[in-house]
């Protein structure tokens, strides 16, 4: 009689776990997305996460029970908010190639993604280059930065950071907070599934445990 393989583990990486913060937030999320090269070759960089959020969005809004989302989405002024978020296991940073003006990376983006027509994308490309947000009319565009730790650098001051205690923590609240909400999920991936189990099941009456078992299963932490 052939022997069952056991199950595979269910891999939870740091960009799944910023996905599932940001969708949660009611943030329309595209993972991995590439900017390819105008020839054959390498890609030129990956933007780990870009977000997409309208400002009117609600949920549950006509009941006695509305959500409320992560404070830096409250009060959203513009009528679009878009954030390119770079994700770290430790400290927040920027990749290189962001940074780099002759690669032209942002410009890629920014053309694929469709937002803002042709003819503003070099103006806005260096807003982006030189302040890291673009800020007009009904469109915001920004960096957003997920890490162990926030930096101190002067000059990522206009960009929102996030750290993986911060984000985690809120998670498990959301999680069990709308647990009956939440409960008709399976559409979602095994990801969102498995930690809507963890904060609703395993871990319901310990929220740093929750933070604690996904720091490990994500790389962040050993302990």
């Amino acid at each position: 009689m052939p022997t069952l393989s056991p199950a595979k583990e269910l891999k939870i990486t740091r960009e799944k776990l910023a996905y599932w913060f940001f969708r949660l937030n009611g943030c329309f999320t595209f993972e991995n997305f590439i900017v390819h090269p105008n020839r054959r070759g390498p890609q030129r960089t990956e933007v780990d996460i870009i977000t997409l959020r309208f400002r009117h969005r609600q949920e549950l809004v006509t009941s006695n029970h509305s959500m409320e989302d992560y404070p830096l989405f409250q009060g959203q002024e513009k009528y679009a908010s878009v954030f390119f978020v770079e994700v770290k296991k430790n400290e927040c940073s920027l990749n290189g190639p962001w940074l780099d003006t002759k690669k032209e990376n942002i410009e890629r983006v920014l053309n694929a993604i469709g937002l803002i027509p042709k003819n503003d994308i070099k103006a806005v490309s260096e807003q982006l280059y030189n302040n890291y947000i673009f800020d007009k009319d009904n469109i915001s565009i920004s960096f957003a930065m997920v890490g162990k730790t926030k930096s101190s650098k002067h000059n990522y001051e206009n960009i929102p950071q996030l750290t993986w205690n911060e984000i985690l923590h809120w998670m498990y609240l959301r999680y069990v907070n709308y647990e009956e909400q939440k409960a008709d999920h399976q559409q979602w991936d095994p990801v969102g599934i498995e930690l809507y189990k963890l904060a609703t099941k395993q871990y319901r009456n310990n929220q740093n445990e929750f933070v604690g078992h996904c720091l490990r299963k994500a790389g962040i932490s050993d302990c």
